[in-house]
Order: structure tokens, then sequence, then C-alpha cells
């Protein structure tokens, strides 16, 4: 296992999940008066998002295979054609969905 498995398309997408689905569970079972949920917050709303988005930036930059693109579905669908660059997408979705 090199040390670049984690950016492979599936196990990005395995471990974002379940990061997030942590991150989630987190924030619902957070007491909103509690001392430790503000930190919860940081790390659920900003340090996993921070995270996710370098993930992202990283599939990207080792996935992009130059096809498809963002103006049209058709170079949507093109784009996500590739695993990595759906893989990334995924990763991207989650760290909007916890900011």
């Amino acid at each position: 296992m090199t040390s670049m498995h984690f950016l492979h398309p599936e196990t990005a997408f395995s471990w974002s999940s379940s990061l997030a689905l942590l991150a989630w569970l987190a924030l619902a079972f957070s007491p909103p008066k509690a001392r430790w949920t503000p930190g919860v917050w940081r790390i659920t709303g900003r340090a996993l998002p921070v995270a996710f988005g370098v993930v992202y930036v990283a599939l990207l930059a080792l996935h992009w295979r130059g096809e498809g693109g963002f103006n049209s579905l058709d170079e949507v669908r093109a784009l996500f054609a590739v695993p990595g660059a759906l893989a990334a997408g995924w990763v991207h979705y989650l760290a909007f969905d916890l900011f």
C-alpha cells in the first residue's frame, strides 16, 4: 500500500462518507449547552470541511483527465465518468454539506 492509497477514488469515497456520518452523529448528539459542544462545532463545521477541501483538490489533481467540464450537463456527465473526478465531486458535496 502506497502513502497515496487514501486518494484512490474508492478509498476516498469510503473514508469521507464515514467521517461525514460520524460528524453528523456528533452534531446530532451534542447538547446545545454542553461545554464541549463548541469544540464539536469547530471540528465538524470548520476543520473537517477544510480537510475535505484538501482531499478534493488532491483528487482532482491526481485524476483530472481533461475531458468534461462545468459548462453544460453533458460536460459534467463526461467529467463524472472518471471515477477519481466522481469521488472528488462527492467529497466536495460533503464539505459543503458540513460547512
